[in-house]
């Protein structure tokens, strides 16, 4: 299991990637604090919100082994 957690976290998302549309629903108070703390990272490191969204959710799926 480690050994695909590493090799998930090695892929990274380019424009090859295919992706697709991903709606979850959570509580007005978790969606704002998501778009502050998204906004934050993004200003710091540079990187897309999208890229972060997508790091997010890999990293959720491959915590618990998706």
């Amino acid at each position: 299991m480690a050994a695909q957690e590493q090799e998930q976290k090695g892929k990274s998302w380019t424009a090859d990637n295919e992706s697709v549309q991903l709606i979850v629903q959570i509580p007005e108070g978790l969606y704002r604090a998501y778009q502050r703390g998204c906004w934050i990272v993004s200003q710091e490191t540079g990187r897309s919100r999208d890229e972060l969204a997508r790091e997010m959710v890999t990293d959720f799926l491959v915590k618990y082994g998706c």
